[in-house]
């Protein structure tokens, strides 16, 4: 997995937001609707924040997937620690975008983060549906392997603007596209994404 820092509120203080990684996301071992992520602190060990937690996590459609709440009075340096948040959304396309929130001398630091890769789906109801050719010139099929027959498709560019988006029914659809310029794009049927490419 790719690890990327993106950067909050940032000020004078000893600790920033270069001082976290998200190290990774797993499911909890006791309730399935939650997720820990792992975020490491470092510094040393004389160091503490207080009251850290994450606020929220979209994906790559920005979406919402997951929300967290304060858990911890605090996490000292050089440590790693996992933090619940409530799944909302079981499909769901990363990189994800997550917001963590910790109180530093006294003041509220937001730090936002991005983890995982492109278009990678880590669920395995990604391969609910195929669709082919891909690449395509407009004209492709989805495929569904799930007994649900009405779909929602939509597609968006890389900048995340909504270029095609319909309501059709069946377990295979011919699907017809709108004049578009040649790219990449993103296929989101009933919440999940993939990438389909226009030639």
């Amino acid at each position: 997995m790719a690890f990327v820092l993106h950067f909050g509120k940032l000020n004078a203080q000893t600790i920033t937001c270069d001082n976290f990684k998200i190290k990774h996301f797993i499911a909890d071992s006791i309730n399935k609707n939650t997720m820990q992520m792992g975020i490491e602190f470092q510094a040393n060990t004389t160091q503490m924040i207080g009251y850290p937690y994450i606020s929220v996590i979209t994906d790559c459609m920005r979406d919402t997937i997951a929300k967290g709440q304060m858990f911890y009075f605090g996490q000292i340096g050089n440590t790693t620690q996992d933090f619940p948040v409530e799944l909302i959304k079981s499909n769901y396309c990363e990189p994800l975008n997550v917001t963590f929130i910790y109180l530093n001398e006294n003041r509220t630091d937001t730090c936002k983060f991005i983890f995982g890769n492109s278009a990678k789906h880590n669920k395995p109801s990604y391969q609910l549906f195929e669709v082919f050719p891909n690449p395509t010139t407009g004209e492709f099929t989805l495929e569904f392997k799930d007994n649900i027959r009405k779909h929602h498709l939509e597609l968006f560019d890389f900048m995340g603007c909504k270029v095609f988006s319909s309501f059709f029914d069946g377990s295979i659809i011919n699907v017809k596209l709108p004049e578009l310029p040649s790219g990449q794009y993103i296929l989101r049927v009933d919440g999940t994404a993939k990438i389909l490419i226009l030639h």
